[in-house]
């Protein structure tokens, strides 16, 4: 007992079979059984420096019991339902209420201002929400089956819970709806988040853990240690499995190769882009668009007037622009950090003149170029809020400059000509005829070609001579350069995609099916896809080549697949 870590407690004559940590490691619970039996049982309180024992809460049900995660308070049940919060500095009561059957399971919310019950709630099951200052309720899920254990998700948005059937479900705090995640193949007893939010383990009696992605809400692996129960340390980085033996510790290592977000942007995940340092990511669907810390892993904020739009990022500033049929629109936002690894970053809308017959918005170099029906203009930063009334005759149409600010182009939807001009004065100097219907246009890193895609195929027109150069028939028309302007990211079709030379178009690394390229960082490290349409993923190019690499394996390594493959 010398050895004990930081101290041991006065050893009592009944079994303690459960224990809680405060969040500050202050105070520690202990659950000791009466008369053999643990649905009623002590629970002592101790504040653990001091060798101190502060609280006997006698004839608990089960584990109604939790501290709250920001002030020495407790809370808990007796057994008649009554709910007390006890001040642990001051050894007094401070606040009594009844929230409808006896709970025999409680936690705070992460910000202490709710709590979460299990419990009887007119004769079935149920996990409830309450307000912890008045105990009013905010929301509930019935359960026919047992619930068995419960867990907030950090943000303090949801709840995980899993009952006696085996069920896995994540409850919405708010609202009471349940998702199912999964199953175990027995009952299920207990959950634990990650302290990023990022995971979730469960444990079944069948004695197999399952880790889930609390962020796509999907399985990720089974974990055959032979135990249900385990335990994320505070850093996230290590967890202790409870094994018949004792305990063991693990490392919990994330995949380095890629991310993918659980936020639902639609059907149609047409546009993203990156920000220049590679921090910010910016992505749209059919239903809203979204944007993400890429440095914190933390959800995305959303900006729902924003579906269907392409981005375009200016520092701590992000522009968005949408072209359809009579829903023409532009948008300027400023972004800011997030305030912990569970918030989404800050996105607050600032004011952008939005010009009559306005057609589409880019940004070349420091400048903002409005393109509209009565020609193109172009901003600087004081311009944004109130705009101009000089306009350069232009094309109107969906707009794209080159990356050294020198070349700006426009095509007006379901037309194959790209018209292309100098800046900043906009002046014309080429109208490129494509075969067909434009969807897709870039210029090269160096400045020195534009390419043009569309359902045809892919063609390369030289900037210094403006003649085409090479035709790529085998491409849907979306392309992507990488920095070095001498290989490109695009789709053959809706289901392959890959990396490919812009000379010889030869194959450099093909994608899994049904992955198609969105937008790849300005340093060409990271790339954003689309997986079966709708789903978005980031994928770390550098990290996959190095995987790669220990393989004996790289780009250029990889073989030209057989025609027919």
């Amino acid at each position: 007992m010398d050895n004990c870590w930081p101290h041991c407690l006065p050893v009592r004559t009944r079994p303690a079979h459960d224990a809680k940590w405060s969040p500050d490691g202050r105070f520690l619970g202990v659950k000791r059984e009466r008369s053999g039996t643990s649905a009623n049982a002590d629970w002592e309180i101790w504040e653990v420096r001091e060798i101190r024992r502060v609280l006997v809460l006698e004839r608990v049900p089960l584990a109604a019991v939790a501290f709250h995660p920001n002030l020495p308070q407790f809370i808990s049940s007796d057994r008649r339902g009554i709910l007390a919060v006890r001040h642990l500095d001051q050894n007094r009561e401070i606040a009594e209420f009844t929230i409808g059957g006896i709970p025999y399971l409680l936690q705070y919310a992460p910000d202490g201002k709710r709590f979460a019950a299990a419990h009887m709630l007119q004769s079935r099951w149920a996990l409830s929400v309450y307000d912890a200052a008045s105990g009013a309720s905010i929301s509930s899920h019935p359960s026919a089956p047992y619930i068995r254990d419960f867990q907030w998700h950090p943000d303090g948005k949801w709840l995980a819970l899993v009952d006696n059937t085996g069920a896995v479900n994540a409850m919405d705090a708010q609202t009471g709806a349940i998702q199912l995640l999964g199953t175990h193949r027995a009952e299920a007893a207990t959950v634990a988040f990650s302290p990023d939010g990022g995971w979730l383990l469960s444990g079944g009696w069948e004695r197999e853990l399952i880790c889930w992605n609390a962020r796509t809400m999907r399985r990720a692996f089974n974990l055959g240690l032979g135990s249900f129960t385990a335990r994320f340390s505070r850093d996230g980085r290590t967890c202790a499995v409870v094994q018949p033996g004792g305990i063991q510790w693990y490392r919990f290592e994330r995949s380095l190769g890629h991310r993918e977000f659980a936020e639902d942007l639609g059907s149609r995940l047409r546009h993203a882009a990156f920000s220049a340092d590679g921090r910010w990511l910016a992505a749209s669907g059919n239903k809203r668009a979204a944007v993400w810390d890429l440095s914190s892993g933390g959800p995305a904020a959303h900006a729902e007037e924003a579906f269907e739009a392409h981005f375009f990022f200016r520092g701590n500033e992000l522009f968005g622009s949408r072209s359809k049929v009579d829903d023409e629109a532009c948008f300027r936002w400023r972004i800011t950090p997030a305030t912990n690894v569970t918030s989404p970053p800050g996105l607050a809308r600032l004011p952008l003149r939005r010009p009559d017959s306005f057609t589409f918005l880019a940004l070349a170099s420091n400048s903002v170029v409005l393109t509209s029906s009565n020609g193109s203009q172009v901003l600087a930063a004081s311009e944004l809020e109130v705009g101009k009334d000089e306009w350069v005759r232009t094309a109107p149409g969906i707009s794209g400059a080159s990356r050294d600010g020198r070349w700006l182009g426009i095509y007006l939807p379901y037309s194959g000509s790209l018209y292309v001009y100098r800046l900043p004065a906009v002046e014309r100097v080429a109208k490129l005829v494509h075969p067909t219907s434009i969807s897709d246009f870039e210029f090269s890193p160096l400045g020195d070609e534009v390419a043009i895609g569309s359902s045809w195929g892919l063609e390369f027109w030289s900037t210094s001579t403006w003649e085409r150069t090479r035709v790529f028939t085998n491409s849907t028309g979306q392309v992507i350069y990488a920095p070095d302007g001498r290989t490109v990211w695009l789709a053959r079709d809706l289901r392959h995609a890959g990396l490919f030379d812009t000379q010889t178009f030869e194959p450099r690394l093909l994608l899994p099916t049904g992955m198609i390229p969105l937008a790849l960082s300005p340093d060409g490290r990271h790339l954003a896809v689309r997986v079966d349409a709708q789903r978005l993923q980031v994928w770390d190019l550098g990290e996959i080549r190095r995987q790669l690499g220990a393989l004996g394996m790289d780009w250029t390594d990889i073989p030209r697949p057989r025609e027919g493959r």
